[in-house]
């Protein structure tokens, strides 16, 4: 399978469009939204906390005021858990809420974008998440989101489901655009290491195409991170972002499930950065 993008018979447009009525179609019920989300909705929701508490803490790091001494240890740990006032954080792919949930019952401010109306319906209607702000994204981008009014965006196993490096490049320019200087961004998506561009299969494709063409998606036909176009993810990622972290998560054979098409052993990968380099200074504080 050749790595080049494709020559699309459909336009953006057509493929944003198809993306959004195929979770709105099938959205009929909470129900089928929390399925859709994910096979094992309420362990999937129970493993929120957690997931979030990894993200945070690469959010501290970066981030956390400089103590006046290098030499005080203890001060350089209490300063890095202290979140900064007027803390705001976005979740991409939203769907129905679950990740919004641990933030916004922890008193922390969250707002989601989505790209099906049916989704945002639901989330909108969570008790938990009244406070909260929900954009309807094109597909491409953040909807009307405000500019430079979030410390953190964050999307969990979503972009994995959009088969084109054209949209992936505009929505990270959106994140971008969206973020306050120094804030950060922290996207998690499905990473296949026994596989290379040219043996992904169809209606699967590398992280390197544009499959405007595609008929499905949520895992229907996604893109795979592969071992060998990883300097593209890095390249992609590093047009937008600053202090570029790769963190690999490798799940031991036998604990998770294989992808149920092609029996293929996935990982995840987590790319993080931030807007503007600053943890140079964070090292090498003097």
């Amino acid at each position: 399978m050749s790595t080049t993008m494709d020559v699309p018979t459909r336009t953006q447009a057509d493929y944003s469009q198809m993306q959004r009525a195929f979770y709105n179609e099938r959205a009929q019920t909470l129900d089928d939204a929390k399925e859709l989300v994910h096979l094992d909705f309420e362990r999937a929701q129970r493993q929120a906390a957690a997931t979030h508490a990894q993200m945070l803490l690469d959010f501290v790091q970066r981030t956390h005021p400089l103590a006046r001494s290098t030499h005080d240890v203890p001060a350089l740990f209490q300063s890095a858990t202290a979140m900064p006032e007027g803390f705001r954080a976005l979740d991409f792919g939203c769907g129905v809420g679950r990740l919004m949930e641990p933030l916004a019952q922890a008193g922390i401010a969250v707002d989601g974008v989505d790209i099906s109306e049916r989704m945002l319906g639901f989330a909108q209607a969570n008790p938990a998440l009244k406070t909260s702000r929900f954009y309807l994204g094109s597909g491409a981008d953040c909807g009307e989101a405000p500019g430079e009014a979030y410390d953190l965006i964050y999307s969990h196993l979503c972009i994995q489901h959009i088969c084109s490096r054209t949209v992936r490049q505009n929505l990270l320019r959106s994140f971008r655009a969206l973020l306050r200087p120094g804030g950060v961004v922290f996207i998690q998506f499905h990473y296949y290491p026994e596989h290379m561009a040219g043996t992904v299969p169809l209606p699967h494709v590398p992280w390197s195409a544009d499959h405007f063409s595609a008929e499905g998606t949520n895992s229907e036909a996604d893109v795979w991170a592969t071992p060998d176009e990883l300097p593209l993810i890095y390249e992609d990622f590093s047009r937008h972002f600053d202090d570029l972290r790769l963190q690999f998560l490798t799940f031991p054979k036998g604990t998770v499930l294989f992808t149920d098409a092609y029996r293929a052993w996935f990982g995840h990968l987590v790319v993080s950065g931030s807007v503007g380099p600053r943890l140079a200074k964070r090292f090498y504080q003097s």
